[in-house]
């Protein structure tokens, strides 16, 4: 099961590997070693994350919610505090306390969801389709520095 289905990672691979969402960095060099790759694993992968990720959320919340931005983020951070309890939990660090076997997942599909609404509401001035393509954007760019900066993904 993948963390998050809105990340895409395609590889130029010899193997042709495809792969709908990546755990950890752990997770990419599991995929490039049984693939041998080689050395030049940074330049095998490329992500992106298409704006149609965002799109139907952003124009649900475009058309039916009014909460004020600040609000918003008030609920950001509670669903916050609840996705990094969720992990706690499944960490084993609140043995005390049960959840659903995949409290996390759902927990940061709140996060996401939330995150999402604060922007449709900070932003009113651009419609769904220009917050989803910026916002992809903005993702891929950041996903790309990540990858770089990743010592066990640099040739």
């Amino acid at each position: 099961m993948h963390v998050c289905t809105m990340f895409q990672v395609q590889t130029r691979a010899p193997l042709a590997i495809q792969s709908r969402g990546v755990r950890d960095q752990a997770a990419v060099a599991r995929v490039a070693a049984q693939a041998r790759i080689g050395a030049d694993i940074a330049s095998a992968f490329t992500m992106s994350i298409p704006a149609d990720s965002f799109l139907s959320a952003l124009q649900v919340f475009a058309a039916h919610e009014r909460m004020d931005p600040l609000m918003l983020l008030c609920k950001l951070t509670e669903e916050c505090g609840e996705l990094a309890e969720a992990v706690l939990v499944e960490r084993g660090f609140k043995p005390h306390k049960t959840l659903e076997p995949e409290a996390a997942i759902a927990e940061a599909a709140d996060v996401l969801l939330c995150m999402l609404l604060v922007l449709s509401r900070l932003y009113p001035g651009l419609t769904p389709e220009q917050l989803a393509a910026r916002l992809s954007q903005q993702a891929d760019d950041k996903l790309a520095r990540y990858v770089a900066r990743q010592p066990a993904l640099r040739a």
